[in-house]
């Protein structure tokens, strides 16, 4: 089974789903591969074809039936034949939709949301899963009743809009794993039942959270609650930020509260809220904080060594700056800590300060390196 231009876990797809079809006379797989790749494009059509049974098995349709689907989903959705590949190479089980079917599903979701735009219904919630067309108007009628129920919003209402559009794929989970959502929430994280809402409305997808999952939330929450206590500018926010907004900041990933720490060490803390020192993207983070780097690095040293863990504790502001900036020129001096361990050295770090190890010129370092080296020589000689 071959297709000139296919690619090879196209067809591998296709070997493994598909089995007894007329995909394998000659001449009949490359045809058909030539009808879609016409359609949308080699690299889309690829990813379709290499998605799973539905992408598979699409090649069995007669290429008229292939163009119906496309046709109908581009007109429906208002998509133009590169936006239309690149959503079907994103979401293939959109062509199991009975072309004949497309508008009619697609006028019944917008009904039931009418605060949303075709462009956003095609963009926020059909591209990110294809559920949202893939039911049947009754069933997503009934899912979006319950989820409103949940959420304690009026169906159809803009709130219920906005609460899926944050959470396209709610439609994915089952009825009875969103049922409990509210109640794991103002369990496992102490809150009030409305206040568990307003949580659950600002962050939907924590509906779907495992008991396990929201203690880990809770877990970073009260991380976050001991950092904002150790800054009084933090603390007077954090105390009366909703705890919608404290939950959110909480599901940024735990690495994030390292930049916290950076800020509390070196008194910079005062200039940049917490939570938008967790939000910020890395990029913006890093320019406008450059010395974060070298304490990365620093800490990364520091920790290799009770006593130089102490020294890095008990540096702070100004001190802290300029050894985060000798810690960035020296790339981390993590290869001076592997050549003290290479050479059998370990245990003379704590002859060795902190500040010297990453203040030291080249030259300045293997002469302390060979002077140790000497003495551990004549220690094991006697």
């Amino acid at each position: 089974m071959a297709a000139a231009g296919m690619p090879g876990a196209a067809i591998a797809s296709v070997c493994r789903h598909v089995v007894g079809s007329e995909l394998r006379r000659p001449g009949v797989l490359a045809q058909r591969w030539q009808a879609l790749t016409g359609l949308l494009d080699p690299r889309a059509a690829a990813r379709v074809v290499s998605s799973g049974a539905v992408g598979a098995t699409l090649l069995q349709r007669r290429p008229a039936a292939i163009q119906a689907s496309v046709a109908a989903l581009g007109a429906a959705l208002g998509l133009g034949r590169p936006d239309l590949a690149a959503l079907l190479a994103a979401q293939p089980n959109l062509l199991a939709v009975p072309a004949g079917e497309v508008a009619g599903r697609l006028a019944a979701l917008e009904a039931l949301l009418p605060s949303l735009g075709r462009a956003e219904v095609a963009g926020k919630l059909v591209a990110r899963s294809s559920h949202w067309l893939k039911l049947r108007p009754a069933t997503l009628a009934a899912k979006l009743r319950h989820l409103a129920a949940l959420l304690g919003v009026q169906p159809r209402s803009p709130q219920l809009a906005k609460c899926v559009c944050r959470w396209p794929k709610c439609i994915e989970s089952s009825s009875a794993t969103l049922a409990g959502g509210p109640g794991r929430l103002a369990g496992v994280l102490g809150l009030p039942a409305e206040q568990a809402r307003d949580v659950a409305r600002a962050t939907p997808s924590l509906l779907a959270y495992t008991e396990g999952g929201l203690q880990d939330l809770r877990r970073r929450l009260g991380l976050l609650d001991a950092m904002a206590a150790r800054s009084p500018g933090w603390q007077a926010a954090w105390q009366v930020q909703a705890p919608a907004g404290r939950v959110r900041t909480a599901m940024y990933a735990t690495e994030r509260l390292e930049r916290l720490a950076f800020l509390l060490q070196s008194r910079l803390d005062g200039r940049l809220a917490l939570s938008t020192a967790v939000q910020m993207t890395a990029a913006r983070f890093d320019a406008r904080f450059p010395a974060f780097a070298g304490w990365a690095a620093l800490r990364e040293v520091a920790h290799a060594a009770p006593a130089w863990r102490a020294a890095f504790d008990g540096l702070a502001g100004r001190e802290l700056l300029h050894a985060c900036h000798l810690a960035a020129q020296q790339g981390g001096c993590m290869g001076r800590v592997e050549q003290l361990q290479a050479a059998g050295l370990w245990h003379a770090c704590d002859r060795i300060e902190l500040l010297g190890l990453l203040s030291a010129s080249d030259e300045a370092w293997a002469a302390q390196l060979g002077a140790l080296t000497q003495a551990q020589q004549q220690l094991d000689g006697g």
